[in-house]
């Protein structure tokens, strides 16, 4: 079917232009294949409502951009067709050839993959407005309950919609994804050094309820990425899931308040960055066997980051001191490199207690963890400039939160 039916005759109507989050949009497609970036903003979805163009809007531009939409229905029934096979949209339109499409356009052409679902594809119209602002045509892939849609926008203009040009997909089945497993698995393969696909792979196995498949992949994307938060934080959920039956931001007072046999193990249940009584119950737990075992690390490292980090913000300076220390016990009865973040936070206490012979000594066994890559922690020059000066008044700002990386889940159509 021709991506131009009956319903092209209507047009569009002006509305306004709402930008949506754009963090987790992917750019991605090899650079040959992609127009000049300049009039390539960020875009996740097109207006739903429908009508005549907007005044002033000249015919030729309407005409021209009619066109590129029919010239373009073979890229985007490929694309549809690479997503029934494949469980996933392309990644980069290069995948598409010579499987879905015998090749693509040289120019004038750009892809957008966003693993939540919407995939976004320019073609840059060469006629202009008198304004001599360009038109672009955009296929927009809104989700599984809209479909296709396909329209074209000024770059400062209103943008104008044609009504869904293609049906909405069903929910996806267990062998859609099983077949969007096996194309994170060929992806992961062809791009190791991307994290998004391991993620993919990780939230496509939660959100169909695989959550012992999910842990494995939790720690596959791990040690492809020691040193990334969010894949800790994917592990942390899966097993509160698996010991528990919490989902990800459930709470029980019961789990909270357990006795817990380990530092890791706590941290499952309470979040020393939430609540008030998870901060005051922090020392008690950093008392706890840090970690029984090597997944209990995982999380016990990073757990102890944030806590001990976030204990330093609310001015518990002791108790971050304390979490620090059982944090370098463990770490020094390993063999393999730990971050050391807890010479830099440590330090940082000292500073604020007055006590500037243990800040100067935490900084000095600093130095070569710092320099091998295994300290979390920021801001070091700033923090060592304040202990040489002893000025107990400054401020330690550690930029990096775990936290931020706390909401790992996407959900891949």
């Amino acid at each position: 079917m021709s991506l131009l039916d009956s319903r092209l005759l209507r047009g569009a109507r002006s509305i306004e232009h709402r930008h949506s989050d754009h963090r987790s949009i992917r750019t991605v497609g090899s650079a040959a294949l992609v127009a000049p970036i300049g009039w390539l903003t960020v875009l996740t979805g097109l207006p739903v409502a429908l009508g005549q163009p907007a005044a002033g809007v000249p015919n030729e531009i309407h005409a021209a951009c009619e066109k590129v939409i029919r010239q373009s229905t073979p890229l985007v029934d490929a694309a549809r067709e690479y997503r029934a096979r494949r469980g996933l949209w392309p990644a980069k339109l290069a995948d598409l050839v010579p499987e879905f499409l015998s090749n693509l356009p040289s120019s004038g052409i750009a892809y957008r993959w966003d693993p939540e679902g919407k995939s976004t594809l320019w073609l840059d119209v060469a006629s202009k407005s008198g304004a001599g602002r360009a038109m672009h045509v955009v296929h927009v892939f809104a989700g599984l309950d809209r479909g296709w849609h396909a329209g074209y926008e000024g770059r400062l203009r209103p943008r104008y919609k044609i009504d869904p040009l293609r049906a909405p997909l069903p929910m996806p089945s267990d062998a859609d994804i099983d077949r969007a497993l096996s194309e994170t698995a060929r992806r992961i393969e062809a791009a190791p050094k991307d994290p998004i696909h391991h993620q993919c792979r990780v939230s496509l196995l939660y959100n169909a309820g695989r959550f012992k498949p999910a842990r494995a992949a939790a720690l596959v994307w791990i040690r492809a990425f020691p040193r990334a938060f969010a894949p800790r934080y994917a592990l942390i959920d899966i097993d509160r899931k698996l010991l528990a039956g919490l989902e990800r931001f459930e709470s029980s007072v019961e789990w909270e308040r357990k006795e817990h046999a380990s530092f890791a193990r706590w941290r499952l249940f309470n979040r020393a960055t939430h609540s008030s009584l998870a901060v005051q119950r922090l020392p008690s737990a950093a008392r706890l066997p840090f970690a029984r075992d090597e997944a209990e690390w995982l999380i016990a490292e990073m757990a102890a980051y944030e806590g001990a980090a976030h204990s330093y913000a609310v001015s518990r300076y002791r108790a971050a001191i304390q979490v620090c220390d059982a944090w370098q016990a463990a770490a020094e009865t390993r063999f393999e490199p730990c971050d050391a973040s807890y010479f830099a936070i440590r330090a940082a206490c000292h500073l604020k207690l007055g006590e500037f012979d243990r800040a100067e000594a935490d900084l000095k066994r600093l130095r070569t963890p710092l320099e091998n890559g295994l300290v979390w922690a920021d801001g070091i020059e700033e923090l060592r400039s304040a202990i040489r000066q002893r000025d107990s008044e400054f401020e330690y700002r550690n930029t990096k939160r775990a936290a931020d990386k706390y909401n790992w889940l996407i959900h891949p159509r």
